[in-house]
């Protein structure tokens, strides 16, 4: 990432060289941005991609899932539980790698965070109460069919979370999703995670 707001001084032999205002550099950032905008959208912008690498590990763990072995009920149901396993363990680091960043440069990004995690959180709880229902309920049985098939409830409801909610409400926050690479990069695998267009 190009490092922003940086002030160079020219000097030669000892004296700083004379420019007259029209010859002066523009501020850092480009124009109509001052040197401390620059600065702060920088850091806004290390911020976001903190938070995009956190979260696109999630997207990553999730590629990574096993499939469901519908040939019989004991198979259907391992599978679910070795499913969710996976799923709860991306949602533990992401969830944990979420309170690990450090604060937002301003208080709409640690809002964004905070509904984010707690969207995570029930889903890992509702995966949680999942499993729990899969392991212990014989797949034979009817309640172990509804248990196997309940197993599509957190997947549905995380695949319908927008990891970038709230982002495109706030123009520091949007501008910064657009410059990170890694935001980008999460938008490409997670087209939920995209900010609608403006």
């Amino acid at each position: 990432m190009m490092a922003i707001g940086a002030v160079v001084s020219i000097s030669a032999c000892g004296q700083q060289s004379a420019m007259s205002p029209a010859a002066q550099p523009p501020p850092a950032g480009g124009p109509g941005i001052t040197a401390d905008e620059a600065v702060r959208q920088d850091e806004t912008t290390r911020w976001a991609s903190g938070y995009c690498t956190t979260v696109g590990g999630l997207v990553q763990t999730l590629t990574t899932m096993p499939a469901v072995d519908p040939s019989s009920p004991e198979s259907a149901a391992r599978t679910s539980s070795e499913l969710l396993a996976v799923m709860i363990g991306g949602l533990d680091r992401t969830i944990d790698g979420l309170g690990e960043l450090g604060p937002a440069p301003g208080q709409e990004g640690d809002l964004a965070r905070q509904n984010v995690s707690a969207d995570l959180t029930r889903i890992r709880e509702r995966a949680v109460a999942t499993k729990a229902d899969v392991d212990e309920t014989p797949p034979s049985s009817e309640d172990g069919r509804e248990a196997i098939g309940a197993v599509k409830l957190p997947l549905d409801a995380l695949a319908g979370l927008r990891l970038l909610k709230g982002f495109d409400a706030t123009p520091a926050l949007d501008t910064a999703t657009r410059r990170a690479p890694s935001c980008a990069d999460l938008a490409k695998r997670d087209p939920a995670a995209e900010p609608p267009p403006r």
